[in-house]
């Protein structure tokens, strides 16, 4: 929920929430209030504001989450250092080079230019030696610090040409506003978030903690730094970048590195034959990545559990700015070791339905999302962190559905929450609904002031979200393969991959796995050949393909394998590490130690018997089967999802752990259980496009009634003869005629109605010998989006995505009968934001070919 400048009707909050006055407790549990912006956020409006909102929610028995701060992102601390006019001490490093060439004596060079700010401060002048015809350093490094006098710096070199770096620590590298924003580095700079907003937020409304108001979220906090050009999107190394620095630092990189690190800081942005710069960015990422832990996620989580409350949100991860600084917090698994309930977003149009093999554009600063990351990567690093750090009992967020536009309608949300479901996440936040109409910030909102067409369709989501958390939340995720977090690889300046490399293999095989941090390294142990983390249990280890890593996570990875668990390099082995220690005697392959290609890690996991669910027929839509398998209470449970946006999967599987005998078929979306039987353990599927299911092996009751296998006998086509009406939103459900088109097509077309979003009602009348003993199965073949239908005047269901198929056996009547259905499109045709001009639209209403199947049932 959004609400904006303390202005709102006491009626909104009902009218968006609950637009009948009734408790939706089916529909949405809980609401996340977020300003954008709120500029009297943490004054008099906004106390009242979020006051109402608890009596009201309180009433409605719904939970309150509050998100922590005026605007996005959090950091401003209710504009507290603005208000209160504290001089800024958020600082950043940068480096100058000069180049001079050896031998001089007596040389100087003017480095008062780089002085340009009253807070401006040297920390330190090096040369450091270059190698010919190229841009990098010998490694060898003439500290010139206290040769500093005046405006120059004086020296005497050797022979050969050496580049002077003058590393300076200045408050130019954040912009104005994110000056305004606490400092992570700072422990009593990133306090105010508790003082200004947390504490504040107690004293008002201490009765509501830990009953109505369940929890805080932070969004998309980060390190705020930029180059000299404002670029917010960068590579560790990157000339002109501007790095956040805190002068304790020089501190924790002497205890980092056991010796004086300063000198080192050129290499921040140099690259050096000697590969100094994997020891010291390394060791820089790791002491700001520990204190934005420390002093930020951890601290606001533990102030929370000390006031009976949750903790969540998400950082910015997109396309790997996780293990960044600038927009990105630098190690995704620390900024969110505080939450309860660690977070991703889906925003942007990142995801699109069939896209997994194609980078696809956005409305994104970076312009391409890519699909690597986004199909094998986002959602896995929330639900990898609830697998394996107990704490979060389990639960992943996603924030999702905002910023992709009018045109992102109901059926490709089902879409995305079963992208989403299947990677492991359990718990959602919706964005967004809005106290505006139309409002331009990051739609589609989800009442829309009672102008959302697909409002009623948006609640039936809700219900199948809700069902699916239920069934998924609290199971003991199983996965095969645990694949190493990229952050201190990355960080160490030399070639390193991401882990949806190796993810994309495997999963693409029904292989599942969780993303695995060199933190969570210290809770490893070796169990029965196997890896245990915590409560997480992992068949091997992979690394994917980097040319230098930390010592200490490569001779744990080898004490592990002389432990009989299986660690998989992918490529080949590292070449050195981070911090030039030999690693030659922690690298050789053996039976548990090994290298393999990553377009060959399915292969290999299928060889060593790493494997949980088997396609018996292998083709090229299987590839899109996505397995989640959980366990919980004895039972082993097991979300398919077909995620081919055209395709339909049919194939047997085989279940490692189940040899045969009856088993439940969940279909969430009809919320009916079934009892099926294997004799042979084999489990046959059918998923449509946008469909999923969930079997369950275990304990079933008897009592279930049994799967149907049905036999086609017959069909009657229902193509035409259709009386249309029409209605918009805010005329439903008076809908007026407009005629007896001619054949089914496309409403939206542009001959037809190409602005027209609404409800597509059509009805017509048709004959039909009854069977009694035979089942009745009406397919609308395409239908543009969410389509509902009566028959006889008895409403026969709501589907929100494909298929479209509706059981009519109950309501079909031998001879004359009459049919209205109900097609419902989605505001992007009304309304051309800029958010939907990267989404593709599809045709609107009912498009055929519309079939009633006759079918007898074998038991």
């Amino acid at each position: 929920m959004s609400i904006r400048d303390g202005k709102f009707a006491d009626g909104c909050v009902t009218a968006d929430v609950s637009p009948d006055k009734k408790p939706r407790k089916k529909w949405i549990r809980a609401v996340c209030v977020e300003g954008r912006p709120y500029e009297e956020f943490g004054e008099d409006s906004w106390w009242s504001d979020v006051g109402l909102i608890l009596k009201e929610c309180t009433r409605l028995g719904m939970k309150v989450w509050i998100l922590d701060d005026m605007r996005c992102p959090t950091g401003y601390a209710a504009n507290f250092i603005r208000k209160n006019n504290i001089e800024p001490k958020k600082f950043s490093v940068i480096s100058y080079s000069i180049d001079a060439l050896g031998p001089v004596t007596g040389g100087a060079a003017l480095i008062n230019y780089y002085l340009r700010d009253r807070d401006d401060e040297i920390i330190g002048v090096y040369a450091c030696r270059r190698e010919k015809n190229s841009e990098v350093m010998t490694g060898e490094i003439i500290d010139l610090t206290e040769n500093i006098s005046g405006d120059f710096v004086y020296f005497d070199l050797p022979d050969g040409c050496y580049r002077i770096s003058v590393v300076v620590k200045t408050l130019r590298g954040y912009s104005e506003r994110e000056l305004n924003r606490i400092d992570m580095l700072s422990e009593e700079s990133a306090g105010l978030m508790i003082k200004a907003v947390y504490e504040p937020h107690y004293e008002h409304f201490k009765e509501y903690f830990g009953n109505t108001l369940e929890g805080f979220f932070s969004d998309e906090p980060c390190f705020d730094n930029h180059d000299i050009n404002g670029t917010s999107i960068l590579e560790l190394g990157r000339a002109g970048t501007y790095y956040p620095w805190n002068d304790c630092l020089t501190g924790m990189l002497k205890a980092e590195l056991g010796e004086d690190a300063v000198q080192y800081l050129p290499f921040l942005w140099q690259k050096s034959a000697n590969h100094i710069e994997a020891k010291i960015r390394t060791a820089y990422m790791n002491c700001i990545t520990r204190l934005y832990q420390k002093n930020f996620s951890e601290a606001l989580g533990d102030w929370c559990r000390e006031h009976g409350v949750l903790y969540t949100g998400h950082v910015i991860e997109d396309n790997n700015i996780n293990s960044k600084t600038s927009v990105g917090a630098g190690h995704y698994f620390r900024a969110v070791s505080g939450e309860d309930i660690p977070g991703v977003d889906v925003v942007l149009d990142q995801i699109i339905p069939g896209m997994a093999e194609y980078p696809v554009l956005g409305e994104v600063s970076y312009r391409v999302c890519d699909n690597k990351f986004f199909h094998y990567t986002l959602s896995k690093l929330a639900s990898s962190d609830a697998h394996i750090r107990p704490e979060t009992k389990g639960r992943a967020m996603c924030e999702i559905f905002g910023a992709y536009g009018w045109a992102e309608g109901v059926k490709m949300m089902k879409w995305l929450t079963d992208f989403m479901l299947v990677r492991g996440i359990n718990c959602f936040v919706p964005h967004a609904f809005s106290m505006r109409f139309p409002d331009p910030d990051c739609p589609p909102h989800f009442y829309a002031r009672g102008r959302n067409p697909q409002f009623r369709a948006f609640g039936v989501l809700m219900q199948y979200m809700n069902r699916m958390c239920h069934i998924l939340t609290g199971t003991r995720h199983v996965a095969q393969a645990a694949i190493l977090y990229q952050a201190e690889a990355e960080w160490s300046g030399a070639e390193a991959d991401y882990p949806e490399s190796a993810g994309r293999v495997l999963y693409d095989n029904q292989i599942d796995y969780d993303i695995v941090p060199i933190d969570a390294l210290k809770y490893a142990i070796p169990e029965n050949g196997r890896l245990k983390i915590n409560l997480a249990e992992y068949d091997c280890f992979i690394v994917p393909h980097s040319t230098a890593l930390p010592v200490g996570a490569i001779k744990k990875l080898y004490e592990l394998s002389q432990n009989g668990v299986s660690v998989v390099y992918a490529d080949a082995f590292p070449e050195y590490s981070s911090e030039g220690e030999s690693i030659a005697e922690y690298l050789r392959e053996s039976e548990k130690l090994t290298v393999v290609k990553t377009e060959n890690l399915a292969e290999y996991m299928r060889s060593n018997g790493f494997t949980d669910v088997l396609c018996e027929e292998k083709s090229e839509e299987n590839r899109f089967l996505r397995v989640f398998h959980g366990r919980r209470d004895g039972n082993d449970i097991y979300m398919l999802n077909n995620e081919n946006g055209t395709r339909e999967i049919e194939t047997p599987i085989r279940l490692k752990n189940f040899s045969g005998g009856d088993y439940i078929i969940y279909d969430a979306a009809e919320n009916s259980a079934k009892r099926g039987c294997s004799a042979d353990g084999s489990v046959k599927i059918k998923l449509s496009p946008y469909s999923s299911v969930v079997i369950i092996t275990g304990r079933v009751p008897k009592e279930l009634p049994e799967s149907d296998v049905l036999k086609k006998e017959g069909e009657t086509a229902l193509d035409g003869g259709y009386e249309l009406s029409l209605a918009r939103e805010a005329e439903y459900p008076d809908f007026r005629k407009y005629g007896k088109p001619d054949r089914l097509k496309n409403i939206t077309a542009r001959d037809m109605l190409p602005q027209f979003s609404g409800h597509m009602r059509y009805e017509t009348r048709f004959d039909i010998p009854v069977d009694p003993e035979l089942r009745y199965i009406l397919d609308l073949g395409y239908a543009g989006e969410t389509a509902e239908v009566s028959l006889n005047g008895e409403y026969a269901g709501i589907r929100i995505a494909p298929p479209y198929r509706f059981d009519i056996s109950d309501y079909i009547r031998d001879g004359a009968n009459e049919i209205c259905i109900t097609v419902t499109n989605h505001l992007g045709f009304e309304i051309h934001d800029e958010f939907s001009r990267y989404l593709k639209f599809e045709p609107s209403g009912l498009i055929g070919p519309v079939r009633i199947g006759k079918y007898s049932v074998c038991k």
